[in-house]
């Protein structure tokens, strides 16, 4: 809001007073005021503020500055931030009744494009009252809402009998009195004004419950637990088993127990005693029929038991004997 005092104290300048922001969420509210006094001038330049909604600016012969007002036509509001003019396409006006304890009660409509708030409560005193209706005009667009108490009560109906309505364009957009601390609406502004119960329920089905909460859940688990627990455990396992076992017990046994021993007992002891009578007649017994029935019949699995029984037992009967 800004407030502007002509010709103050008889000087032809002009005292302007900017409320530039308003915070009601503390107690006592907080406001950021801008207080200036009009310059006197020389030329037109000592006029131009930089801002776009004052329009063009003169020195007049008195050494005030005057502006030619804004540079938007009637039906249209001027944005200062963006150098720019746009239609009105509605307004919105709100209506309250306060209750016991007005002090406790504030509201403000805010433009979401850009986050300007383009209509607030004044601050109430007189309770059980009806309020002056306050009415902005406004853009196209979409638009907030908020009423508040701060004792958490709203305005009805325990300690009063207050409400509020909002209207726009003549249309109910909300109302009511029982909202505790506070209630948000939300409505549009176009070629008629929408209530916003259809702006309510959209946002929380939509972001909180359906999205957040399945979406996570199933993902994980399936991809984390299933994968790890069968690769491991075949891999690691059967593996080592029967590598390990079956090679070394076969391979020791019988390189180093069958080998060395008819090599060296029969060939150092018969040879150098008698080479004609004993030979022949010992040698085809006892190498032909042992060698072929434990070697051919139980190679894969009694090959620990049977092969050091004959190789033992019939080698020294006929050695010994005839060399005496």
């Amino acid at each position: 809001e800004t407030y502007t005092y002509e010709s103050f104290a008889n000087s032809g300048r002009i005292l302007t007073i900017t409320a530039n922001s308003i915070d009601l969420t503390t107690e006592p509210g907080i406001a950021t005021v801008t207080i200036a006094l009009q310059p006197l001038c020389s030329n037109d330049s000592d006029c131009d503020d930089g801002k776009y909604c004052n329009g063009i600016e003169s020195c007049n012969a008195d050494g005030i500055c005057q502006s030619a007002g804004s540079p938007c036509g009637n039906g249209y509001l001027c944005f200062e931030e963006s150098d720019s003019c746009s239609l009105i396409a509605g307004d919105a006006s709100v209506a309250l009744t306060t209750d016991n304890y007005p002090g406790e009660i504030s509201w403000d409509i805010k433009r979401n494009f850009d986050q300007e708030i383009v209509l607030s409560s004044p601050g109430y005193s007189s309770a059980n009252t009806p309020q002056p209706i306050l009415t902005v005009d406004l853009v196209a667009g979409e638009y907030t809402f908020t009423i508040r108490d701060t004792y958490g009560d709203g305005i009805c109906c325990s300690v009063g009998t207050g409400s509020y309505t909002l209207t726009s364009n003549e249309n109910v957009i909300a109302e009511g009195g029982e909202y505790g601390f506070g209630e948000v609406k939300y409505f549009t502004i176009g070629s008629d004004p929408t209530l916003l119960p259809t702006r309510n329920p959209t946002p929380n089905p939509t972001t909180i419950s359906p999205t957040s909460s399945p979406t996570p859940a199933p993902t994980p688990v399936p991809t984390s637990n299933p994968t790890p627990a069968p690769t491991p455990v075949p891999s690691s396992n059967p593996t080592p088993v029967p590598t390990s076992s079956p090679t070394p017990a076969p391979t020791n046994i019988l390189t180093s127990s069958p080998t060395p021993a008819p090599t060296n007992v029969p060939t150092s002891s018969p040879t150098q005693a008698q080479t004609s009578n004993p030979t022949f007649a010992p040698t085809p017994s006892p190498t032909l029929a042992p060698t072929q029935s434990p070697t051919t019949a139980p190679t894969p699995l009694p090959t620990q038991s049977p092969t050091p029984l004959p190789t033992q037992s019939p080698t020294p009967l006929p050695t010994q004997s005839p060399t005496t």
